[in-house]
């Protein structure tokens, strides 16, 4: 009797240590268009919100897998297989394919298919003018892709053998221009100057090349290309301290400026004299673009804003010769100044900004050991210059250092702009740091949730952030993310160095699927808050809808974001990423929201509607029960 009770407790506790709650999950992999298993493919089973995975698995010489005793929520199975890939999208296919599926707890879901596609290859050989075998030719592979229209080449590289002959292999379905050089680099030149990079079947450029289609499978062999021999192009040209449309600079050479040289191989790099000119040779034919960058100087950029490189498009084609470049930068305009302590003293590692009063333009740097700080290249334009001290941990209930305007106010509105223009420089910027009463904020986070509790043990840690609701324009530290404040043993947290002020507490924590989020509007005095409690819930779902007009594309839609109502900036608390009719947006909290709208480039939202309403412009209401679907409706959803 002894024995059997002991091994009926054995078998009660083994049952006790299995969820009853959990799901098994199984699948086969194949080689799409047959009935072919493939084994040694590895799955990974992924779950949404960043929650611990377990070990990724590898199917069986059947092709099958396996997960057993998986929790509830929301998952993505991925497959990879070496040398497999998944379906043609865009002209390029993904090293592996993927499948989102929901559990909702003692399930058991059989046989999920993966198909895959077995990569393509490309073979034959690399010979010379004469005729002749070359051995160690570089040979690539240019995979055409597009994005919005536009092609790009992305090489796969091979090396020819000692008798001249390639073989590319594992590629993915889709099109491409096979190119031979005698070297890498895109350079290709004998001891004759002579240019030998040849696209395949014999062409010197690529608008005459002639594109190899490959389907899943395909092995197109005696792809032979005969080595043309051209003249080698060198691409010459100057860089000067001159922007015609704004009339500044001086014209003069710029020496020391960063020369590269892009096209559909690797980029080549040099840089310019002191006369500032530069040459590349060895430059095969093909289309490229020159781009200069100068540290301290700007180049001009579209609607009017500057950037930090300018570039010029050139065409090597021996038919026609190539004119020099001649290529624009014009030095930007300096800051410098000191940061000080109210005894007078330098600031060191004090973090310090310039930037425009719309805050569009913001360039940030460190002070010194002396207090200095020098910012360089800045574009002519009105600066507001802030500093702030890194927060301390140990910052409580005393005075400490603030964020500062120059010329020494915590007043964004007092501050005095700096003004910069082409080539000056505006030194003596120095302000004393100003300083003010901190608090402390502290309390408790208390889950009522199904899945989640404490201890709690999760690869990814909750995320807590103070939401200032400072309607200072300028605060660029308005939401502090308080890593590792919340104690995950038993979700105590504490937050230190906290201006007096209204805000908003968020936390986010991994499970259900997404993130569940816990709110809680806070008002700090001149004494340390205590006793905060954030109660994080399930919350509800708030499904949303797309209507698209006849001939439109529901896809326009990129993104959909419910944020705070009046705060004096977008804190977002939930969304959920479109791209189809009918989605939702998970564990909201309730609450009073507005709806933000991510549309693709030419396409907008002409209304947001619920219940029969619009509330594009007054925002919605979370309750504790689900709510009436958003409806999306667009106005034009075709990009121009």
């Amino acid at each position: 009797m002894g024995t059997l009770s002991q091994f009926a407790m054995f078998i009660l506790v083994a049952a006790q240590a299995v969820p009853l709650d959990t799901s098994s999950i199984t699948g086969i992999v194949s080689r799409s268009g047959t009935a072919e298993p493939l084994d040694l493919a590895v799955v990974s089973l992924i779950p949404a919100g960043g929650a611990a995975a377990p070990p990724s698995v590898e199917t069986d010489s059947t092709g099958r897998f396996s997960f057993r005793n998986v929790p509830p929520g929301r998952y993505a199975i991925s497959v990879r297989r070496e040398g497999y890939f998944g379906p043609l999208r865009h002209g390029a296919s993904a090293p592996f394919v993927t499948r989102q599926i929901t559990l909702t707890g003692q399930q058991s879901i059989p046989d999920l298919p993966f198909n895959m596609f077995p990569g393509a290859s490309v073979s034959g050989r690399i010979f010379d003018e004469r005729g002749v075998p070359v051995p160690g030719a570089q040979v690539y592979a240019l995979r055409i892709t597009y994005d919005r229209g536009r092609r790009f080449l992305s090489p796969i590289p091979r090396r020819a053998d000692e008798r001249g002959e390639y073989r590319l292999f594992s590629l993915p379905p889709g099109q491409y221009y096979i190119r031979a050089d005698v070297a890498p680099g895109g350079v290709a030149t004998g001891s004759d100057g002579m240019s030998r990079t040849t696209y395949f079947p014999n062409a010197a450029d690529l608008d005459t090349a002639q594109p190899v289609v490959l389907t899943a499978g395909a092995e197109r062999t005696a792809l032979d290309i005969g080595l043309r021999a051209t003249a080698a192009a060198t691409i010459k040209g100057k860089v000067i301290n001159n922007l015609s449309d704004t009339q500044a600079g001086t014209g003069e050479p710029i020496p020391g400026t960063r020369i590269i040289l892009y096209g559909s191989g690797p980029a080549r790099e040099t840089r310019t004299d002191e006369r500032g000119r530069f040459a590349i040779a060895g430059v095969s034919q093909g289309h490229y673009n020159v781009s200069a960058q100068r540290e301290g100087y700007l180049g001009a950029g579209i609607d009017g804003r500057f950037q930090l490189s300018v570039s010029a498009p050139v065409n090597v084609d021996e038919r026609q010769p190539i004119a020099p470049v001649t290529l624009t930068l014009a030095m930007g305009g300096v800051i410098s100044g000191r940061v000080l302590d109210p005894a007078g003293r330098p600031l060191p590692n004090t973090n310090v900004e310039v930037l425009t009063p719309n805050s569009r333009e913001r360039r940030t740097s460190g002070t010194n050991d002396r207090g200095e700080f020098r910012f360089a290249g800045l574009a002519p334009a009105q600066y507001v210059v802030a500093a702030s001290q890194p927060t301390r941990p140990n910052a409580s209930v005393r005075d400490t250092y603030v964020r500062t305007y120059y010329p020494g106010t915590i007043e964004s509105s007092r501050a005095v702009p700096v003004t910069v223009t082409f080539g000056s420089e505006v030194p003596g910027i120095d302000f004393t740091m100003q300083t003010s009463i901190v608090v402390s904020v502290s309390g408790r986070v208390i889950f009522d949730l199904p899945d989640v509790q404490f201890p709690y043990t999760a690869r990814l840690q909750p995320t807590l952030l103070l939401h200032s609701f400072d309607p200072d324009p300028l605060n660029t530290e308005a939401t502090r993310n308080a890593v590792r404040a919340v104690d995950t043993s038993n979700g105590q947290f504490e937050i230190r160095g906290v201006r007096p002020g209204p805000y908003e507490l968020v936390i986010s924590v991994p499970g259900g699927g997404s993130a569940y989020i816990g709110r809680k509007r806070i008002n700090a005095s001149y004494q340390d808050l205590k006793d905060v409690t954030i109660v994080v819930r399930p919350g509800v779902d708030a499904p949303v809808h797309v209507v698209a007009p006849t001939g439109s594309n529901i896809t326009a839609v990129r993104n959909v974001e419910l944020r705070i109502k009046d705060s004096p900036r977008p804190i977002g608390i939930a969304g959920a990423t479109a791209g189809t009719e009918s989605f939702s947006i998970q564990h909201v909290p309730a609450g009073e929201y507005d709806v933000s709208v991510t549309m693709a480039p030419g396409t907008s939202v002409a209304d947001i509607q619920q219940a029969g309403r619009s509330v594009l412009k007054e925002g919605i209401v979370v309750g504790e029960e689900p709510s009436e679907p958003l409806r999306l409706i667009l106005d034009s959803a075709k990009p121009k």
